[in-house]
């Protein structure tokens, strides 16, 4: 005869409600998880979450701790989170007193963006965008705030708007 708590054990099993608590403390270099979900096969994910309801969450994340990341991402050899959506945002950031989304590298973009049909970066803000250069240019060797390289014919690489009175293009 079974043990009753072995039977959650078995493939397919369903388990309704379950709470997982650590038992310990951990630190930065030994984490101690509530759970921990290992795959050693190809295209096996760790977690597999489907939702079918509408305002349901595949995932609902809550972190109160400072210095405490709702989610951490590391992959020593691919890209640390992927996000896709067929019908809005891939990914969408907010905060209050922070970047609402931020990216960086030490050795290639900080941010990096494409599209087929729109802009590969938009920015909308009550000074627009801003872009500063983080290391002294040589004589040999500029490094301007902002580079622009087009690659068809009819393509100007500044093209500036403005529809407002007193706004110029360009304020050197």
């Amino acid at each position: 005869r079974p043990v009753p708590y072995a039977l959650g054990l078995r493939p397919g099993a369903v388990i309704d409600g379950a709470n997982f608590v650590t038992d310990r403390a951990g630190t930065s270099a030994a984490p101690v998880p509530g759970l921990n979900v290992s795959t050693t096969y190809a295209w096996n994910p760790g977690i597999l979450v489907n939702t079918t309801a509408a305002d349901s969450s595949g995932v609902w994340i809550e972190t109160k701790g400072s210095s405490s990341p709702a989610i951490f991402a590391k992959s020593e050899q691919a890209t640390g989170i992927i996000s896709e959506s067929i019908q809005k945002a891939g990914v969408k950031g907010t905060s209050t007193y922070m970047d609402g989304v931020t990216g960086g590298s030490q050795n290639l973009y900080g941010v990096s963006g494409y599209s087929t049909n729109s802009y590969g970066i938009y920015g909308k803000g009550k000074s627009g965008g801003y872009f500063s250069t983080n290391a002294a240019g040589t004589g040999s060797s500029k490094n301007p705030g902002i580079n622009v390289a087009t690659s068809y014919a009819y393509n100007p690489g500044i093209q500036i708007n403005t529809i407002s009175a007193d706004s110029p293009g360009a304020n050197i």
